[in-house]
């Protein structure tokens, strides 16, 4: 499974580290159930690309020096956090361009999928 979605946050979680209010990244409602994501940095299948926002698109700029990478450290639910909603934690912060929040592709199997390693 593979969803494009605006981040929610600009917070780094550290190897180790776990799904917080200051350092997570919700998931959009329509985002089907994660079954697992890989969280370690030799599980480089995994890794999450950022779409950093750019001052001259508005919207979105995919020019390959603003394509960064990023691992997701953690991910799940918390009922006391946003709701009980689907969360992850990644390795890097972003950084808005002009109040723009980057997007994120994430890459993961969804529960109940079947060809994903």
């Amino acid at each position: 499974m593979q969803i494009i979605f605006r981040g929610t946050t600009a917070t780094t979680c550290i190897t180790g580290g776990s799904i917080t209010t200051g350092n997570v990244q919700v998931l959009p409602a329509w985002a089907p159930p994660i079954e697992f994501i890989a969280t370690t940095d030799e599980n480089v299948e995994w890794l999450v690309d950022i779409l950093n926002a750019s001052t001259y698109t508005k919207h979105l700029a995919v020019s390959g020096k603003q394509t960064l990478k990023a691992i997701v450290r953690d991910f799940g639910r918390k009922d006391e956090l946003y709701s009980g909603a689907q969360c992850i934690a990644l390795s890097r912060a972003l950084a808005p361009v002009a109040n723009i929040k980057p997007m994120i592709v994430l890459n993961y199997r969804a529960v109940g999928e079947l060809n994903r390693p």
